[in-house]
């Protein structure tokens, strides 16, 4: 699965030999760290008049997101060609880590012969007395601008490409220049295009649409916080599934682990598919002095060290894992504390009071 996630807004466009069109793809990393990469167009082959702006290779943040521009500007005089262009991305640490994008319809038109105009202004001369009266007696009033306000209760229309929306004259997706959120539809103005508002923290996501900001990656189909980013209310909205203090923090005692980490002073214990944070001693078995032996209902060692903390007589613990002394995890509790010795067996721990 590649690293890297290549959408474009727009899959057909056409130009005329001596003009210019850009091709816009939008480039996320799903890397958790910067990361240097190489890009370059495909399906341009002889074609030197379409360019890839930009220095590369070039540093991507982790997790981010960046708008990579071609140009594409035939000469004029140009035959009239088809291309299909895309855009191929992959890290230079791992070449074989290639993202890359669908493919751009780029219809080149040749530019037409020179039109005759002293027929138009031959035509223009004998009409010109007709065409002004008619004009003036049915001309409708002038199109709305950007921001004018719009509706059933005004005569005059938003201009071309503009559109009433909520009271007044906005820009359609994909359609500008806008210069602020409020100049769209979609209420979002990237690079003075209206564009599809990516969703924010708690909302569905998808690699392809991403998550409104930095602070947010999409997981498990949900925006949610990177751990240490704040604004958190609950431990769904973060990544590391722990909020406290409206910061996500790294998984606590007794929570699942994060991609094998935990917080300050734990370890990751795994068992089979699952994955605890524990404060204790990781393939160590204290046997002996048992006094008190409990079968558990999961495989998490955070749950004999509680059992441990609530008798205030326990001085030490050892949880067996399932399977070695029966199909369910078992809870040793210990006094006085015996001494430790390796076995891949247990989990133990003491108790300090």
């Amino acid at each position: 699965m590649t690293s890297f996630d290549i959408s474009t807004p727009a899959l057909n466009v056409a130009v005329k030999g001596g003009e210019a069109v850009d091709v816009t793809f939008v480039v996320t990393s799903f890397i958790a760290e910067d990361v240097e990469v190489q890009a370059e167009l495909t399906g341009v082959e002889g074609h030197t008049w379409v360019t890839l702006g930009g220095a590369f290779p070039m540093t991507f943040e982790a997790r981010g997101t960046r708008q990579l521009t071609a140009r594409v500007a035939p000469p004029a005089g140009s035959d009239a060609v088809i291309l299909t262009v895309g855009l191929s991305l992959y890290s230079v640490r791992n070449p074989n880590d290639v993202g890359t994008s669908p493919s751009v319809q780029v219809r080149v038109k040749r530019a037409r012969r020179p039109f005759p105009w002293w027929i138009v202004v031959v035509a223009a001369v004998v009409l010109v007395g007709a065409g002004v009266g008619l004009w003036l007696a049915t001309r409708s009033p002038d199109p709305l601008g950007l921001g004018a306000a719009c509706g059933a209760d005004i005569k005059a229309s938003c201009g071309a490409p503009l559109t009433c929306d909520r009271g007044q004259c906005r820009f359609p997706v994909g359609k500008g220049p806008c210069a602020a959120p409020g100049d769209c539809v979609s209420d979002a103005c990237v690079d003075q295009l209206c564009a599809v508002p990516r969703p924010v923290l708690g909302q569905t996501c998808s690699p392809s649409t991403g998550c409104a900001t930095d602070d947010l990656t999409c997981v498990a189909g949900r925006c949610r916080l990177i751990t240490g980013r704040s604004g958190c209310t609950k431990a769904e909205d973060c990544v590391s599934q722990g909020c406290e203090g409206g910061v996500c923090v790294l998984p606590g005692e007794g929570q699942p682990c994060l991609q094998g980490q935990c917080g300050a002073g734990l370890k990751c214990f795994t068992f089979q598919q699952s994955a605890f944070c524990v404060a204790g001693e990781i393939n160590v078995d204290r046997a002996g002095s048992d006094y008190s032996v409990t079968q558990l209902s999961t495989p998490n060692p955070a749950e004999c060290r509680a059992l441990c903390k609530r008798d205030q007589t326990c001085k030490a613990w050892t949880f067996v894992k399932p399977g070695v002394q029966g199909p369910q995890a078992r809870c040793y509790l210990k006094r006085p504390a015996p001494g430790p010795t390796n076995n891949t067996c247990c989990v133990s721990g003491l108790e300090h009071r």
